[in-house]
């Protein structure tokens, strides 16, 4: 299976209205339809937007490029995850099926959106995808409520928020979706620490060498069994009547 990532994944723009046009400054974040005109990105991404001027959402049609109002929205506390509808319907959207069942270490994911997607100097969208595997899973202690996380080999740069973590299943012969983008953590340890004290006692050095290593965070869909939202009522329930729940 080939995903067209126009299809099935749409970049969330901050930027100014003019008079006949609006002008993007910046992509903040990818979101995905999740049925009946309804989609799914990180709260962050939204925030972030509303933050450095007018939020739409971007449809590329034909190879043109348009813009979209978000009319309303809802955050799903402490998943870092937003729920949002458009004021304008351009269906028939793509969507995904969607699995709540958990994938094991070492089992290759993959996502794709528009990190870094606003190019500037050429005056392009671009889009991008990334690919790896699973490197732990368990709660993510940086949320209040400790969520349970994917940990991926991969970094997620500014853009792919809230892009679908996807598995592709050879027998289906397509990508289901077990998770949500939502960003990036780090594990440091210090591996050396020396101490040096001057001659006559009064100054002190301290001497630290540390070793890091970054992962993407990806949200399990597990998290979102239970929950109920005011815009799609309970998320398991709309995906199963949806037909889009494997």
């Amino acid at each position: 299976m080939v995903l067209d990532i126009h299809e099935y994944f749409y970049p969330i723009f901050a930027g100014e209205q003019r008079v006949d046009e609006y002008v993007p400054k910046n992509v903040f974040g990818t979101a995905s339809h999740i049925g009946n005109n309804h989609f799914i990105t990180t709260s962050h991404t939204i925030k972030n937007a509303l933050q450095s001027g007018i939020v739409k959402i971007g449809f590329a049609i034909n190879r043109k490029l348009y813009f979209v109002n978000i009319c309303e929205s809802e955050t799903l506390d402490d998943l870092d995850l937003c729920l949002f509808r458009l004021e304008e319907n351009l269906s028939p959207y793509k969507t995904l099926n969607i699995s709540f069942n958990r994938l094991e270490m070492l089992e290759d994911v993959s996502t794709a959106g528009f990190p870094h997607g606003l190019d500037f100097e050429n005056n392009v969208l671009r889009n991008r995808a990334l690919k790896g595997y699973i490197v732990n899973h368990g709660p993510f202690f940086r949320f209040h409520k400790k969520p349970l996380a994917y940990e991926l080999s991969f970094q997620c740069p500014k853009g792919i928020s809230g892009a679908p973590l996807m598995k592709f299943y050879p027998n289906k012969q397509q990508f289901i979706v077990h998770g949500y983008i939502i960003g990036n953590t780090n594990t440091e340890i210090t591996v050396f620490t020396e101490k040096e004290t001057s001659s006559n006692g009064i100054h002190t050095s301290k001497y630290e060498k540390t070793e890091s290593t970054k992962y993407g965070i990806a949200i399990n869909n597990q998290e979102l069994q239970e929950i109920n939202s005011s815009l799609v009522g309970n998320i398991h329930e709309h995906f199963k009547n949806l037909g889009l729940l494997i």
